[in-house]
């Protein structure tokens, strides 16, 4: 059926580097400007702050105090702590702001396992929301085709793509050949 959802994606190269704290306030307001267009969803880039928390934690409680306010799905790229294993994921915060689901990075690089990433499950989840069925892959996960047609076989609509860089040739003909939408958030780019 055809519908009209409004996405809204962020990108935050100007607070890259900059104190968690600071990156959380800059990242909020740009939600609030981005408001007036009434999202239905809002997807923040890969981990876009620097430290890692347990869900939901400071920076998940506070982005889903922004959904409840504002009626809005968030996609929140952060790291999480999951019984001592560190993650690289993307939250989904529901209209109310409460927790609806997490994805894992599937792929993480060399650098993220040197750091102590643990991967993810190898099949990804989709996410049943009030406008459609959604998938979620981030970043170098781009490169393994398998995961993306595993969400379409799964019903994704669209998939949502928290990265640290943009990839549009990529991204464009994985959305050509599963036939579903790919919205990208992305640090920079």
């Amino acid at each position: 059926k055809n519908r009209a959802v409004r996405v809204v994606t962020l990108c935050l190269d100007e607070v890259r580097g900059k104190s968690d704290p600071d990156v959380v306030a800059y990242t909020l307001n740009q939600m609030d400007l981005a408001a007036v267009h009434g999202p239905d969803i809002l997807c923040l880039p890969e981990t876009f702050v620097a430290t890692a928390e347990e869900v939901p934690g400071p920076v998940i409680e506070r982005l889903g105090g922004w959904a409840r306010e504002h009626s809005c799905w968030v996609i929140a790229g952060i790291s999480t702590l999951v019984e001592e294993r560190r993650f690289n994921s993307a939250v989904l915060l529901d209209r109310q702001g409460e927790v609806a689901g997490r994805y894992d990075k599937i792929y993480v690089t060399e650098n993220e396992l040197n750091k102590g990433a643990t991967p993810g499950a190898t099949d990804p989840p989709v996410f049943h929301t009030d406008f459609g069925t959604i998938g979620v892959q981030i970043c170098f996960d781009v490169n393994w085709h398998a995961a993306w047609r595993r969400l379409k076989e799964n019903g994704a609509e669209i998939v949502f793509w928290p990265s640290a860089y943009a990839a549009p040739r990529h991204l464009s003909t994985l959305a050509w050949l599963n036939q579903y939408y790919v919205a990208s958030a992305t640090l920079s780019g």
